[in-house]
């Protein structure tokens, strides 16, 4: 079960694109559009997942999960590297990284994401529906919290950060300066 105070925005909008077995998501820890380890034009063309450590068992149905790649140990878990299709990068990943949350593709939100929840023993619109489908309530209770009226065009979530979203970034600091997604630009 994924500790919710640990999520990054790949793990909330990206994982669900993998369909892991059960037996594994009770060790996911967190998921990454990039590690700091390969080279950068791969980020975004893979999801990385970060497992607590897991048994020889759980290993081998890891390697046996369609999407599966590589799967490296780190002191702090497995960190497994699955490939995503041309048509994920572009009509998901992409518009993800550069926060246009409202272009990601309807069908796979509708797929993946129930539109409601529980959440405290109530049922609530699923935060994801809302941004994606920018949602009339969701935004007026964002302007409410933020104090702010927003735009009709702005995206109703942030742009996904480097340092959550790409593993050990935040390891490698000093020599980050380079790095950018394909919405943000060095300057």
């Amino acid at each position: 079960m994924l500790n919710i105070k640990n999520l990054n925005r790949t793990t909330i909008y990206l994982l669900p694109i993998l369909e892991l077995p059960s037996i594994l998501k009770k060790s996911q820890i967190r998921a990454f559009i990039g590690n700091y380890s390969e080279p950068r034009d791969l980020i975004g063309k893979f999801i990385y997942v970060l497992f607590r450590r897991l048994s020889q068992e759980d290993l081998e149905i890891l390697e046996n999960t369609s999407r599966f790649v590589s799967a490296t140990r780190y002191p702090d878990g497995d960190l497994a590297k699955f490939y995503l299709t041309k048509k994920e990068i572009n009509e998901i990943v992409k518009p993800f990284m550069a926060g246009k949350y409202s272009e990601i593709n309807k069908d796979y939100i509708k797929e993946k994401f129930n539109r409601f929840i529980t959440v405290n023993n109530a049922i609530v619109r699923n935060p994801v529906h809302s941004v994606v489908f920018k949602s009339k309530q969701y935004r007026e209770r964002l302007e409410q919290r933020l104090a702010i009226k927003l735009p009709e065009s702005a995206e109703l979530d942030s742009i996904p950060k480097l340092e959550q979203e790409i593993y050990l970034f935040n390891e490698n600091s000093a020599n980050n300066e380079n790095i950018v997604m394909d919405n943000q630009s060095t300057s």
